[in-house]
């Protein structure tokens, strides 16, 4: 009996003995560690790249608006008088002709105007009849009305010229004029333009340089009563 119990004690040794070494022979067996899902590597992540400085854009320098070589400069000696271009002839237009600068704007529409041009017409006269009436800002408004429809307009820009010159700027009108200028007016307008330079002149007390200007729309366009009334005030004693 006893020697059974030992062979079956030694079988169940024997036993434990090669399912130890099979559980160790495979990894898990006590103290092993069991395989887990592999670790993701840590990537590392570059530094976010600072964006680069937006320069603002240079605004351009504006241009001066080109000022006619004819129109003589303040306080510069008179020269000799010339045609400037684009002038009618001396003889073209009689002293009491028509001075169209001074008649209703709306006159020069016909069917061949163009829409936007009519509409900026009849808001610049609408504006010349405020500034006969002595109501300067309300002539500037609708003159300014007439320019935004067509900035070509220029009975616009001369009409307002002239509020602003009773208004007492006559920088501000003469900076008008210098660009009325600008857009090839035919003779009358161009005398106009060049007569109210002589106003805005006078106005800051430079008599001669205003005569001169006179004297030069006068040539222009004989009829121009801006010039004229401005020869007769300057001339009298």
């Amino acid at each position: 009996m006893a020697r059974r119990e030992d062979g079956r004690g030694r079988a169940l040794a024997a036993l434990c003995i090669a399912v130890v070494a099979a559980a160790t022979a495979s990894g898990t067996g006590c103290g092993a560690r069991r395989p887990t899902a592999r670790e993701p590597e840590e990537i590392a992540t570059p530094p976010p790249r600072p964006s680069p400085t937006r320069r603002p854009r240079p605004r351009p320098t504006p241009r001066p608006t080109p000022t006619s070589t004819w129109l003589p400069a303040p306080n510069a000696p008179e020269q000799p008088l010339a045609t400037p271009p684009g002038a009618a002839s001396p003889g073209a237009y009689p002293a009491g002709g028509r001075d169209v600068t001074r008649e209703p704007f709306t006159r020069a529409i016909d069917a061949r105007t163009p829409e936007p041009t009519a509409r900026a017409l009849e808001a610049a006269d609408r504006a010349r009849v405020e500034l006969e009436s002595g109501t300067t800002g309300r002539a500037i408004d609708l003159a300014d009305e007439a320019l935004r429809i067509s900035p070509n307009a220029v009975p616009a820009w001369v009409v307002r010229a002239r509020a602003l010159l009773a208004e007492g700027s006559p920088g501000l009108a003469r900076s008008d004029l210098d660009h009325a200028a600008t857009l090839s007016p035919d003779p009358a307008w161009m005398a106009e333009i060049v007569a109210l330079q002589g106003a805005t002149l006078e106005a800051e007390g430079k008599n001669e340089a205003a005569l001169a200007a006179y004297r030069r729309a006068v040539v222009i366009f004989p009829a121009n009563r801006t010039a004229r009334d401005g020869l007769r005030r300057l001339s009298s004693p």
